[in-house]
C-alpha cells in the first residue's frame, strides 16, 4: 500500500490478560495504532507498555504519563504519574458497558536506541453506566533503547481486543503529499517550510516535527506565516489557545491575542530532551479567510518533565499565506537536530 498509512500487521485476543503487537522497524519514525475492538471484563481502564528488542514487555518503573479525562456526566479531571510501570488511560471500558472503545495512538522514535519513545493517544468509551469518557494522553518511556512493539492490558480484568499497526510513511503518493522537508544536522537559527517550494494545490497542510533538539537553555519555539512574497508576516494578528498537560504539576491553559508570532511551546537542552509534534494548517491559500492551525505535541521540557500541548491558533488577517518559518525567541543558531516535514492533504 503506497500512501501515508502503510499497514504492517494486526493482532487480536479474546479474554487475554494482555495483548502485544510488534513490527516497529527503522523504516518509520512515527507509527499509528488503532483499536477497532476493545472490551474489558472489569471496572477499570486499559494501560499500555512497550516491548523491548528481545520481545519482552517492559514492566519496570520507566514510564511517565499525563491525561486529561473528559466526562459527559461529570467534570474534567487530571490524571498523571511519573516512574510508573505502565502508561495509564489508553482505553476506557468496564464490564457493564459492552460497546467497546475507539482509540488512536501515535508512537514516536521507537527504534532509535539513542532516544526515548514518546506516545500521543486519544480514545473514548463508556464508563459508569451510560456515561461517555474520553482521554487525551501523552506518555514517554524514559530509557533510551530500541522498542519493537506495544502492549495493552486491562487494569480490572481480561480484555478482548484487536489492534492494527501502521507505519506513518508520508511520501510522494497517497493522500498526504510531501512538499518540503528540512533535516537539521548542525546548528541553525531557523527552519522554513514552503516559501519558494510552496504548492498551492491544497486546502489543508500537515507539518510533522520529530526529535527536535537544541544546545541552548530554555527556549520558546516560535513561528510566523509567510505571505505570497515569501516575507514573514510581522503584524500583531496572531491569537492562540491551548491546554498544557504535564506530569509535574497542575494542567494549565495557555492563550494570547494580538501577538506578532505563534508561540508554540518551550523546550531546552537537558539530557535526552526532545520534542515531537503534529500540526495542521487550514485556509492558507485563501486571501479572503484567516489561516488557522491546530497542534498536538509531547516533549520532555527543560526540567525533564513530560509535557504536552493540545490546542490551536489563528492569523486574524484575511490574506493568503504560503509557508511557515520556525525559530526561537533568542534568534540565535539554537536548533541542533530534528526533522521538519510539510505535506499537502490531497482532496
Amino acid at each position: 500500500m503506497a500512501g501515508n498509512l502503510e499497514f504492517i500487521t494486526s493482532a487480536s485476543g479474546t479474554n487475554v490478560s494482555g495483548l502485544s503487537i510488534t513490527g516497529f522497524t527503522s523504516d518509520y519514525d512515527v507509527y499509528a495504532i488503532w483499536t477497532p475492538t476493545l472490551n474489558q471484563n472489569g471496572n477499570n481502564d486499559v494501560a499500555a507498555r512497550f516491548v523491548d528488542s528481545v520481545g519482552s514487555v517492559i514492566t519496570a518503573a520507566e514510564y511517565d504519563y499525563a491525561t486529561l479525562s473528559m466526562n459527559s456526566g461529570a467534570g474534567f479531571t487530571e490524571v498523571k504519574g511519573t516512574n510508573q510501570t505502565s502508561i495509564f488511560n489508553v482505553g476506557v471500558n468496564d464490564q457493564n458497558e459492552t460497546y467497546g472503545v475507539g482509540s488512536t495512538t501515535y508512537i514516536f522514535n521507537p527504534t532509535d536506541s539513542s532516544s526515548y519513545t514518546f506516545l500521543l493517544s486519544q480514545n473514548g468509551g463508556m464508563r459508569d453506566i451510560g456515561n461517555l469518557r474520553a482521554y487525551k494522553v501523552i506518555g514517554v518511556h524514559k530509557v533510551a533503547e530500541e522498542i519493537t512493539g506495544y502492549n495493552i492490558f486491562g487494569k480490572g480484568g481480561t480484555i478482548t481486543a484487536t489492534m492494527v499497526l501502521y507505519g506513518v510513511k508520508w511520501i510522494m503518493a497517497g493522500s498526504l503529499i510531501k512538499i518540503d522537508e528540512e533535516i537539521v544536522t548542525s546548528a541553525v537559527a531557523s527552519v522554513t517550510l514552503g516559501g519558494t517550494d510552496w504548492d498551492s494545490s491544497y486546502d489543508v497542510y500537515v507539518v510533522k516535527i520529530v526529535n527536535l533538539t537544541t544546545s541552548a537553555g530554555i527556549l520558546s519555539l516560535l513561528a510566523r506565516f509567510l505571505n505570497t512574497s515569501n516575507t514573514e508576516i510581522l503584524s500583531a494578528n496572531y491569537d492562540r489557545a491551548a491546554k498544557q498537560l504535564r506530569t509535574g504539576g497542575a494542567f494549565s491553559n495557555s492563550s494570547a491575542t494580538n501577538e506578532t508570532y505563534m508561540n508554540l511551546f518551550d523546550f531546552g537542552n537537558n539530557n535526552n530532551e526532545q520534542l515531537n509534534a503534529i500540526l495542521y494548517y487550514f485556509n492558507m491559500n485563501n486571501a479572503s479567510e484567516y489561516s488557522f492551525y491546530t497542534i498536538e505535541q509531547s516533549r520532555l521540557d527543560p526540567y525533564t518533565e513530560l509535557r504536552g500541548l493540545q490546542g490551536g491558533g489563528v492569523l486574524t488577517s484575511a490574506e493568503a499565506t504560503q509557508g511557515i518559518k520556525y525559530y526561537t525567541n533568542t534568534g540565535l543558531t539554537d536548533f541542533t537536530g530534528g526533522k521538519f516535514t510539510l505535506y499537502g492533504l490531497k482532496k
